[in-house]
This record gives structure tokens, sequence and C-alpha cells, in this order.
């Protein structure tokens, strides 16, 4: 953890008091700092004390990019929580057994993986009954659905998890 250093201004009774003496040739002067009393020793501007600084501003940095890096893995795991969502109607023109209630779904959202979760909920059918419904065809950015059943048509709503 860093400790910072408390820096103090040097504080003396005259800042830019100069005393002048004349040098070996004419036109050269020699200037001597003459501050008086010092009524306050400043910390001194050193290699250590703004090395120091450094590892602080360093440390800082790395804390800053660890949130970030974390704040955007745990935004990663919530939005594969809530997931996508779709609204799907199959059509079935063929007798019972027989289907042909097929559908390609199209992710909105590219998936890291083929490893997400597809849950449904039959909002309406007419015609007869739903029987199953099927995934199949998993992909990373779509998959296939189908139904068996009497039904001659059907509306799901699917929703997709996982896969981040």
């Amino acid at each position: 953890m860093y400790i910072p250093v408390k820096w103090k201004d040097h504080i003396v009774q005259f800042m830019r008091r100069f005393m002048m003496t004349n040098g070996e040739g004419p036109g050269l002067v020699y200037l001597t700092p003459s501050p008086g009393e010092i009524e306050q020793q400043g910390t001194p501007q050193s290699a250590r004390n703004f090395g120091h600084m450094d590892l602080g501003i360093l440390e800082g940095q790395l804390v800053a990019n660890l949130m970030f890096t974390t704040g955007r893995q745990q935004a990663g795991v919530i939005e594969s929580l809530t997931g996508q969502q779709f609204d799907v109607t199959l059509s079935n023109s063929r007798k019972y057994p027989a289907t042909n209630a097929i559908a390609t779904v199209a992710l909105t959202k590219y998936l890291n993986n083929t490893d997400y979760q597809l849950h449904y909920k039959i909002l309406e059918c007419s015609g007869g009954y739903v029987e199953s419904v099927e995934f199949y065809d998993l992909a990373s950015n779509a998959f296939k659905v189908k139904y068996t059943g009497s039904a001659t048509s059907a509306k799901l709503r699917i929703y997709v998890t996982g896969g981040m």
C-alpha cells in the first residue's frame, strides 16, 4: 500500500536573495544564495522521493486496471445470466406424426462457445398440441428448433443463457 511522502516547502527569510562576488574577468560575477534564516526545512527533491511517488502512481494504475477487468468480467457473467430472448412461430403443413415445423434462429449476440442453455415457453398453438420441442445444431451464432405433435402452428418464446 502506498504511503504518501509528506512534502514540505522550503521556507527561508529571503527567498530570492543572492550575494554577488566579482569573478576573474571583466563582467564575470558569481551569485551565491543568501537566504537568511531557514524557517522550515523542505522535503528533499531526490530520486528516492520521486521514485516513491512513481511507485504509488503505478500501484494506483494497477489497482484501477484490476478493478476495470473485474468489472468487465462481472458484466459478462451478468449478461450470460440474463441472456437473449426470441419469439419464434413454427408452422407444420404435414399430417401428424410427420412434421416440417423447423426454424433456424439467429442469435443477436455472437457467443464464445456452444455450451449455452435453451429453455422455452409455448405462448400459443393452434390445430392440435405440441408434444415436444427439440433444439439442435447449436452454433455460436445460431441454432435450430423444431416441434413434434399435431399442432399446425406454434409460437414459442425461447430463452438463451450461458455461452459466454
